[in-house]
């Protein structure tokens, strides 16, 4: 079995959209109201996409369900015939999501996080361009330097100036659980290098709870 970090970049994953829509509407009915929402809420955005930054935070305590709603979302999402790339910054948390990948490998990141290596030629690069959704579970967890990255290689991609290029982001986690990994620093510099510190961007996220 392929670890996570090992799958082609240029691989796009294939699915059925009958079937993604039918798993999506019936684990709808295992939502509670206020999951329900949330997802009427990602749903109609997609559906109605009016070009306007459109960042999300879905935060809850662990066992509140942030995994569960990312899985109906995406499901209901490629159901639409949308793409959506699933990611987390770690590969076990990856795989717990559908067609997870770590985001390094997805953004194609080098060690540092300071670049990706993702070029125009690539599928990679088309496969950027041409998602509707990207969700990241884990985002507590990612260095601010990461971000400014995917930024960077969005804008470019998608050839404009609005944050990630204007791709709909949906973040997911719990800052009460993680920071970025940060070798050999104390608090102190962990705490300057977390995703909250990336405020130009994190000002704009519309937070959204998350509970069983």
């Amino acid at each position: 079995m392929k670890q996570i970090d090992d799958i082609d970049l240029d691989i796009e994953e294939k699915f059925d959209i009958v079937e993604e829509l039918d798993i999506g509407r019936r684990s709808y009915e295992l939502l509670n109201d206020e999951q329900r929402a949330i997802v009427d809420e990602f749903m109609n955005r997609i559906s109605n996409p009016d070009g306007k930054v459109a960042f999300y935070f879905l935060s809850g305590p662990g066992g509140s369900g942030t995994t569960f709603v990312i899985s109906k979302i995406v499901h209901l999402i490629r159901g639409m015939k949308k793409k959506v790339s699933t990611m987390a910054f770690t590969g076990i948390a990856a795989t717990l999501l559908p067609g997870g990948r770590t985001m390094n490998n997805r953004f194609g990141l080098n060690l540092d996080m300071s670049n990706s290596k993702i070029g125009p030629s690539s599928k990679a690069w088309t496969e950027l361009e041409n998602i509707d959704m990207f969700i990241c579970d884990e985002a507590p967890m990612i260095h601010k330097r990461a971000l400014s990255t995917i930024d960077l290689k969005l804008k470019e991609i998608m050839k404009s100036n609005i944050d990630f290029g204007g791709k709909i982001m949906l973040m997911a986690g719990d800052f009460r659980q993680t920071l970025p990994i940060q070798n050999r620093d104390a608090r102190k510099f962990f705490v300057s290098f977390r995703f909250r510190r990336f405020s130009w961007i994190f000002d704009d996220f519309r937070f959204v709870s998350c509970f069983v």
